[in-house]
């Protein structure tokens, strides 16, 4: 009886799950028949990696969408969840932008102009347009060689356990160095 009963309460906390994640992404599903139906751009890649070599180091993403707006232009689409778009910077959509200009998507999309936007799914899918000059890429490179300097001059980095371990090129040596101190199910998604 117990059982059954933790069973429907577990059904009813999914659920409940799922139709708020529902409600969250109609604004999305909305945009989306919009921009298909009226601006008639054609998506080209979603979830697409991209890659560049800058000096000594190899930087790799993966962009959300990327679309052929005309013969002559593609956009960049970074959709972010956030509330507060405070945050955000041009440094993500920069390394994107180089990625696909001057990297392992060039041959696909280097030719043309870029655009680039984050979509800010809980606000309604508000846009955040940018267009980069190529001095803002040149100093979104010497931030990232900034970061990668800083990062290798570092040996006193201990790892901060969260549920955005999962995302992490280090997550599977991080746990076998300290010895499974933390598993991804300890993390509430």
């Amino acid at each position: 009886m117990v059982a059954a009963y933790e069973e429907t309460k577990v059904l009813k906390e999914f659920r409940g799950k799922v139709e708020k994640f529902l409600e969250e992404i109609k604004p999305w599903l909305r945009q989306a028949v919009i921009d298909y139906e009226v601006r008639q751009f054609q998506p080209t890649a979603a979830e697409e990696k991209v890659s560049f070599k800058y000096h000594k180091f190899i930087v790799n993403g993966r962009i959300d969408r990327i679309d052929v707006i005309s013969p002559t232009k593609v956009k960049i689409v970074d959709y972010k969840t956030t509330k507060n778009s405070d945050y955000l910077t041009t440094m993500q959509l920069g390394v994107y932008h180089i990625g696909v200009k001057y990297g392992s998507l060039k041959e696909q999309y280097g030719t043309k102009d870029i655009e680039t936007a984050y979509i800010l799914l809980r606000q309604d899918m508000r846009e955040i347009p940018y267009v980069f000059r190529e001095d803002e890429l040149e100093a979104i490179l010497t931030e990232v060689e900034e970061a990668v300097d800083l990062i290798e001059s570092d040996t006193t980095w201990e790892p901060k356990p969260s549920k955005l371990c999962q995302y992490c090129d280090f997550f599977v040596p991080c746990t076998q160095e300290r010895g499974s101190a933390f598993e991804l199910n300890d993390f509430v998604f």
